[in-house]
């Protein structure tokens, strides 16, 4: 699951009759050739217009596109895919989730001062914070703010961060209004990787196109040029 662009040369239609005389065998290697190169420079060029607005690392986009390549007996077409399964969805923690904190009502000092003693609730609890999550003593979280658009910063007022299943860090999550219990929330996500590749494919589909009919006729000439020596 995902979203994946081919480059090949079957729509290259101003191709034909310009490569009259070559070899199949080296039309065959510079097609090959040709996309492959014009797959590594869309590559190239789409990352960078995928975050320009976004606040995503190019790591992190790298980590979750890839890559296939023409090889020798297969079709003449490199596929570049922007990952879409569940596992490389982007979940909305990656979008600069900050926590949010705000100062308790009674502090330990002022709940100790008024002569009280810490116990189990309902009782005194001693504020105790949660260094996970980055809330020192005295301190209670108070939403979670995030970036996705770069420069752009939204809080979320009732989000939390919690600890992903399986040692996969934290998540930031919602409750739905009046939901209670410990596990009655759902994980926020944001544009994923596939998403942001579909925007920006159609404005670069003309300069795939482009750059492949160029690779296609300077390979095949060369391979020509040898083969007449």
């Amino acid at each position: 699951m995902g979203f994946s662009v081919s480059i090949d040369v079957t729509a290259l239609d101003r191709l034909v009759g310009r490569l009259d005389g070559i070899s199949a065998e080296s039309l065959g290697v510079a097609t090959r050739r040709a996309v492959n190169d014009a797959a590594d420079s869309i590559y190239e060029l789409a990352r960078p217009r995928m975050i320009a607005d976004i606040n995503l690392s190019d790591e992190y986009i790298k980590n979750r596109m890839k890559v296939t390549y023409a090889t020798q007996g297969g079709k003449a077409e490199a596929v570049i895919t922007g990952k879409g399964s569940k596992q490389a969805m982007t979940q909305l923690v990656n979008y600069g989730a900050a926590q949010m904190i705000r100062r308790v009502n009674y502090s330990n000092a002022s709940i100790l001062a008024s002569g009280k003693r810490f116990g189990k609730w309902p009782g005194w609890t001693k504020r105790t914070g949660d260094a996970l999550r980055g809330i020192p003593a005295d301190e209670k979280q108070a939403g979670v703010g995030v970036s996705v658009t770069r420069g752009s910063e939204k809080l979320i007022e009732h989000g939390f961060l919690v600890t992903l299943k399986n040692g996969n860090g934290l998540g930031l999550a919602t409750r739905s209004p009046g939901a209670t219990g410990k596990g009655n929330y759902k994980i926020r996500y944001g544009p994923s990787v596939y998403q942001l590749f579909r925007h920006v494919a159609s404005g670069i589909l003309d300069e795939a196109r482009d750059e492949l009919e160029t690779n296609v006729v300077q390979y095949a000439t060369e391979l020509f040029e040898k083969e007449l020596r």
